[in-house]
């Protein structure tokens, strides 16, 4: 490929991975004769951290960005569809409508979708009868107002054994609402249950044991293997499936908090290019699919690494950019991405703990450490994670200033 031929460069993707590539690209476009297209059905754009605040009665408002805001038509080709079917082999996607595409590079970096079906009777329920979810945008409001204002005595969050890549987010909203729940009321006055489809917290046995201890000070009780199969609103009851000993069982509550299984799109699971999961299927270090060395794949989508956050997204930008760039001047790809992940978890308003992580895929473990060597949530530690969030959406989004801010 010589730089004087026109580029053509497609993104899968309008989350934050998908932008911050477009961003750099159009950096990029100065230099290089690029011709980028964006496949995002979605006219909004949703900061997660912000989001989550939001229904955890932090802040309060919340409210998404249009995707017109971030993309500048003039340099980018905005495509307003779901993604129909991916053809490695001849080098071009087909929309929904039909619509081919083709490419010279592909970067794949849409998102997993929730699977709330998977749970009977939980249809229509959701911010209503005692049923909450951070993780529904459209039920937001509803589940806000549970979680915060709910008098509850029994209180149950449900994580499904399949969507551990999430799992921060399921254990932040149960320490916030187990600090308000302290601070409220008596303690004898009320039961949290975490119950996780798993057989363990994290990652790795160390940050596990940290995080019991800090769900055992705010008296949530952890059980782990039971995965929520069914629930009954009209009785107030929630159907557990434990996989320890194969057994079914009925839990009332008065509030229940549900995370869904989440799966990746059709196109993309029934693709060539998907591993057993459904995920793509890529290099860990390099992030280029196995089969084929002009498609990366980045965020949430890939199965470089097993921890799926912001982190993650920050630390595989640049690997993809620098990259992509070295395939198109005629050199190898050499950046290498080394799975080094900083997991923020809010434990009490302005108080958070960093599981910092390096997974390494080819030794299949992992290697740990704790910022500032405590294990006890910080001050610092929260306004750092706020100061970076906002470097972030500011430089990677708008700017396409591929950073490390984490190091």
């Amino acid at each position: 490929m010589t730089l004087n031929n026109s580029v053509k460069i497609l993104v899968i993707g309008g989350g934050l991975a998908g932008l911050t590539m477009v961003s750099a690209l159009n950096r990029l476009k100065t230099k290089k004769n690029l011709d980028i297209t964006l496949i995002e059905p979605s006219d909004w754009h949703h900061n997660q951290t912000e989001w989550f605040k939001y229904c955890n009665g932090y802040t309060q408002k919340y409210s998404p960005t249009h995707l017109v805001n971030l993309v500048n038509s003039e340099t980018t080709n905005w495509v307003d569809e779901p993604l129909g079917d991916l053809l490695p082999e001849k080098s071009y996607v087909l929309t929904a409508s039909g619509k081919r595409l083709d490419y010279d590079y592909l970067i794949i970096a849409c998102g997993l979708s929730a699977k709330w079906d998977s749970i009977k009777g939980l249809y229509g329920k959701l911010g209503r009868d005692g049923i909450a979810s951070v993780f529904s945008y459209e039920n937001l409001p509803w589940s806000r107002s549970l979680l915060s204002e709910t008098i509850a005595k029994r209180t149950i969050f449900a994580h499904p054994e399949n969507n551990k890549h999430f799992i921060t987010t399921s254990l932040e909203t149960a320490f916030l609402y187990a600090h308000r729940k302290q601070k409220a009321h008596n303690q004898d006055d009320y039961e949290i249950k975490f119950n996780v489809g798993s057989s363990d917290l994290f990652f790795n046995s160390y940050h596990s044991e940290v995080l019991e201890k800090h769900l055992a000070r705010k008296r949530i009780r952890i059980s782990y293997g039971n995965s929520l199969m069914e629930v009954r609103p009209k009785t107030k009851e929630a159907v557990f499936y434990n996989c320890n000993n194969n057994s079914e069982t009925v839990i009332p509550f008065d509030l229940l908090h549900v995370a869904p299984s989440m799966i990746p799109p059709v196109a993309i699971k029934q693709s060539t290019l998907s591993d057993i999961d459904g995920l793509v299927d890529v290099n860990n270090s390099t992030l280029q699919t196995k089969k084929w060395h002009n498609i990366f794949a980045l965020g949430d989508i890939s199965n470089a690494t097993e921890i799926k956050n912001i982190s993650s997204v920050i630390e595989q930008t640049p690997v993809v950019f620098s990259n992509l760039t070295a395939l198109m001047d005629g050199r190898c790809a050499s950046a290498k991405y080394t799975g080094l992940n900083h997991c923020f978890l809010t434990l009490e308003p302005a108080k958070s703990i960093n599981l910092k992580t390096v997974f390494s895929k080819e030794k299949k473990s992992y290697f740990f450490s704790l910022m500032t060597k405590k294990e006890e949530p910080s001050h610092y530690l929260y306004f750092y994670r706020l100061l970076i969030e906002k470097l972030r959406f500011f430089n990677l989004v708008f700017n396409g200033r591929l950073i490390y801010p984490f190091r």
